[in-house]
């Protein structure tokens, strides 16, 4: 359940239950949403949830965006001041070249003149597959495919332009061989695949629901689209990017940009942040324990 009440330090690292029942009840069915309302299991963490967040029960929170911070006090009242943003970190690795993306499609057997608009994740109904798949279909160009790597229902999400590759096991191949990361996420609190992408050298285009959206310039990194749902918007997104990533020139911008930005959330920083906040928790619980 994820959901610890009485700890000295709980790292919100799904984000707020609440908050994330109450945006997919925006994209579902009445029917589902009701199931959803009665559901046990959401109940349940919604109890724990609210005795996790209560400043008695928890001495401090690690938030790992903005969103999340301002979720758990809308949602709970929980203070400001007991809350401690800190992002996620990934390991540093060098932007794409062209042999190692002409080495990852050929070993993916992706052909060289081919777009690829890449997505990673689990959980594809909360990072909006459906959106996406709608969107590079819109764009009714044979040429560009939806890569997507990881688990779920992939009979339930069969189109001509998506191929799946399943659980992938080392990503950076799949990263080298991707022109595009698209995640039109219904709720995310700061996916690491996000950060692996930018590393890559890929631009992002992305929702305002999830909190990498709020480290990226749009223009610069990629885009951030406000509603999930807004599949026009998203074509015109990937339609303008791909556009701009046929320039050489361009692309090597937007590729040197996206790394720059990614290598500044390193592992190391988010060690040293988590550790200052861990320090912090344990000389103010000795502090009372001696008061």
């Amino acid at each position: 359940m994820e959901k610890v009440p009485g700890c000295d330090l709980y790292r919100t690292d799904e984000g707020i239950h609440a908050a994330w029942l109450a945006q997919r009840g925006r994209y579902i069915t009445p029917w589902a949403r009701l199931f959803q309302w009665i559901s046990p299991k959401h109940r349940e963490k919604l109890r724990l949830e609210k005795q996790l967040f209560t400043p008695a029960a928890t001495r401090r929170v690690i938030s790992l965006s903005e969103k999340i911070t301002r979720e758990i006090g809308e949602y709970y009242g929980y203070p400001a001041a007991q809350i401690s943003m800190i992002r996620n970190g990934v390991p540093s690795r060098s932007v794409t070249t062209p042999d190692q993306r002409q080495a990852a499609r050929k070993q993916l057997r992706i052909p060289q003149e081919e777009k690829v608009v890449l997505f990673v994740g689990t959980g594809w109904e909360r990072k909006g597959l459906r959106f996406a798949i709608q969107a590079v279909e819109s764009l009714n160009d044979p040429k560009v495919k939806l890569l997507v790597a990881g688990s779920g229902s992939q009979k339930r999400y069969a189109s001509p332009s998506v191929r799946f590759l399943g659980g992938v096991e080392k990503m950076t191949m799949v990263y080298d061989a991707g022109d595009i990361f698209l995640l039109p996420t219904i709720f995310d609190p700061f996916p690491l695949a996000g950060l692996e992408a930018l590393s890559a050298g890929l631009p992002i285009i992305t929702t305002a629901a999830n909190g990498v959206s709020e480290v990226i310039t749009p223009g610069i990194h990629g885009e951030v689209i406000h509603e999930p749902s807004d599949i026009a918007a998203l074509a015109a997104a990937l339609r303008q990017w791909l556009g701009d990533l046929s320039d050489p020139v361009r692309s090597s911008q937007a590729r040197a940009a996206s790394a720059k930005l990614a290598s500044e959330f390193t592992l190391e920083r988010n060690l040293c942040d988590t550790l200052v906040v861990i320090r912090e928790v344990m000389e103010e619980k000795a502090g009372k324990a001696s008061g």
